[in-house]
């Protein structure tokens, strides 16, 4: 799938690739999620007496029992994590001093919530069963014992398995596609340089994504299984087969990554800053939300915000986040510009949870990417030809009928022009009434129906606009969303400013006083601007 931004930044592009990063799969047994499933599956383990407290405290006692057993046996650290302890770190430090390829090298034991059983004595007892076999099993969310247990696997490298210690024993696996895609290239013989979870150097791109697309929910449940049967240290092979106990496997959180590596970090760092710069100005929250919607109708049902903030030591991270979805684009160790989708909750982008989804989910993150970039190319494609700006001046037609011309003084045709990148990418186009509030909130003033009819039969007289068939829908142009970026870029960045110059220009005249350096060369400045903006017929809005 070819990326616009690797279009637009080619020149300047060693090479990109798209691929899983980080993948987080969460697995329970689905009959113990319930409170009958739950019963039947303890009967299967205790088929005589009463399924009390105590025996269920005995399940999570064996729980601590065999992870000491297991750090003993193979000479494995248990560490307690404290309040503000980095996990990651701490594992990292770990990880430095060990001594094979593959295996468990620490388990952090940290007091997290999760869910619970716990055994009650009916309130209103059966009088067909004795009183002191009969118990309510209730489920809720309590504080126990988490054991993390990390460990590098010969094809995912660094990975991370949480049990929980108390039924149900829920098991969150943490997975990185980065990785394990360095790892599969270099075991089928192309030459790549790595940084932390990026490619950054490889001798052949093509296959290098290849591998990535190949990497499949098979896959992720083949290392589940292997890692989490083989560490699971409360149930034996004999009493999971009795009791029919088995993980099925569920996305979690999953992150899609498109990756630009630069063939010069300084030019990627200055161009990810104005990149930044110039969509924080201009991408407008409206122009997202048709991107993440599952369908390019009805109503929404979160809001989105645009952000720039400061992260990883003071990196520069342009963040676009709708639901518990995120967008996010940032210099990836100083040589990889990255466009990242991270998904929290799959069914938000119309993806059900199940493993068996994950190829589904790849073609709606990479879809949602793909769009996301084709929003902030309409904001960087500024490029007009010769002529076009004067020729807006000039009267235009709608079905052979004359429309008037296209004037930069005029606020509201300017403003109803600056509504096109942001209502640009909705699928199914949009009305006057969705430009009506835009403007009016620009202006200040009433925007009455009339007035946008009017306005929008400007823009189709100029070929800006076109209507979607015989609906009452329009769409920009490519032509008409090139001039509408550039004319508002223009109006803010350059004639605002000139156009200020000027009236200070006016109201203040040279003074008698000797002027400082400083001031002197200001006032020659502001005087070059006004005779710049006389030679322009260019005059102050009244």
């Amino acid at each position: 799938m070819e990326f616009a931004l690797a279009t637009v930044y080619r020149k300047m592009v060693r090479f990109s690739y798209t691929s899983f990063d980080r993948i987080v799969i969460r697995g329970h047994d689905r009959a113990l999620q319930s409170p009958k499933g739950f019963a039947w599956w303890c009967r299967a383990l205790q088929p005589d007496g009463p399924i009390t407290d105590a025996w269920l405290g005995s399940l999570a006692r064996r729980f601590h029992a065999g992870v000491k057993r297991f750090a003993a046996e193979h000479q494995v650290p248990i560490v307690t994590a404290h309040r503000g302890m980095d996990k990651l770190q701490t594992a990292t430090a770990y990880r430095r001093k060990m001594t094979t390829d593959e295996g468990v090298y620490l388990i952090l034991r940290a007091r997290e919530t999760a869910a619970t059983y716990v055994s009650r004595m009916p309130y209103r007892p059966d009088p067909t069963r004795p009183d002191d076999d009969y118990r309510t099993l209730i489920r809720r969310i309590g504080w126990v014992d988490h054991y993390y247990f990390y460990l590098v696997d010969r094809f995912w490298g660094p990975i991370s398995i949480r049990f929980s210690s108390h039924p149900p024993f829920n098991v969150t696996v943490y997975l990185n596609g980065n990785r394990w895609l360095a790892t599969e290239a270099t075991a089928r013989g192309l030459t790549i340089a790595t940084t932390d979870n990026a490619v950054v150097r490889c001798n052949d791109p093509t296959a290098l994504q290849a591998i990535a697309d190949s990497l499949d929910h098979r896959r992720l449940q083949s290392v589940c299984d292997h890692w989490v049967y083989r560490l699971f240290p409360v149930l034996t092979a004999e009493e999971r087969r009795k009791s029919f106990f088995s993980y099925r496997w569920f996305l979690y959180q999953v992150e899609m990554s498109h990756n630009m590596v630069f063939t010069n970090p300084a030019k990627l760092t200055a161009t990810l800053e104005r990149h930044v710069d110039l969509n924080r100005r201009h991408l407008h929250p409206r122009s997202l939300k048709t991107i993440f919607r599952n369908t390019p109708y009805g109503s929404y049902k979160q809001q989105i915000a645009v952000s720039v903030r400061h992260a990883f030591g003071a990196l520069t991270v342009l963040s676009a986040e709708y639901g518990d979805t995120r967008l996010k684009q940032y210099n990836n160790h100083q040589q990889t510009f990255r466009t990242e989708a991270c998904v929290n909750d799959t069914t938000d982008l119309g993806v059900n949870k199940a493993l068996e989804n994950l190829e589904c989910l790849r073609q709606r993150l990479l879809a949602l990417l793909g769009q996301f970039q084709q929003a902030q190319v309409a904001v960087l494609d500024t490029t007009c030809f010769r002529g076009e700006l004067t020729a807006l001046a000039q009267p235009g037609k709608v079905n052979n009928v004359a429309t008037p011309g296209i004037k930069l003084e005029n606020e509201r045709i300017m403003a109803a022009l600056s509504t096109l990148p942001q209502l640009a990418h909705r699928a199914e186009g949009f009305r006057s009434a969705d430009v009506r509030p835009i403007v009016q909130q620009c202006l200040g003033t009433p925007y009455a129906p009339p007035q946008a009819n009017y306005d929008l039969r400007k823009l189709r007289g100029k070929g800006l606009l076109e209507r979607i068939g015989d609906t009452r829908r329009y769409r920009p142009t490519a032509h008409g969303l090139r001039v509408a970026v550039l004319l508002t870029k223009l109006r803010e960045q350059l004639l605002a400013p000139l156009l200020a110059a000027t009236q200070r220009t006016r109201r203040r005249p040279k003074p008698r006083r000797p002027l400082s350096e400083p001031d002197a060369t200001y006032f020659r400045i502001a005087q070059a601007l006004f005779e710049l903006c006389d030679h322009l017929a260019l005059r102050p809005a009244a």
